[in-house]
């Protein structure tokens, strides 16, 4: 992806992290065995400036996922406690499924 994101980040990257006029994503939860969480640090949850292969990549995902429906997720807040629910977007999904990537396999797999 070009942009410094975690493969965990990426699964949980959703479309209203994007800003495709500043060509920007904001990193603020990450998908880690299943379950949704707030970045690991709070120096992990950032603003990213997307270089131009992963601006180009985000853009190719538009006319894919852009439009898909919103889902409820539940992420885990950083007190390993607290859940709040949050609709997503999803920016990459299996393509077998059209469903988020459930672990860094079927990224890994199904993506590249």
């Amino acid at each position: 992806m070009w942009a410094g994101l975690r493969i965990s980040e990426l699964m949980a990257l959703g479309w209203d992290d994007i800003d495709l006029t500043k060509g920007t994503a904001h990193i603020q939860i990450a998908k880690v065995e299943d379950t949704y969480k707030t970045t690991k640090t709070r120096g992990s949850n950032r603003i990213v400036e997307l270089l131009s292969p992963a601006f180009e990549a985000i853009n190719q995902q538009i006319e894919l996922t852009y439009d898909n429906e919103a889902i409820e997720i539940s992420v885990l807040q950083s007190d390993n406690k607290t859940i709040k629910k949050k609709m997503f977007r999803p920016v990459f999904v299996n393509t077998f499924t059209s469903e988020p990537h459930c672990n860094y396999h079927s990224l890994r797999d199904r993506f590249w």
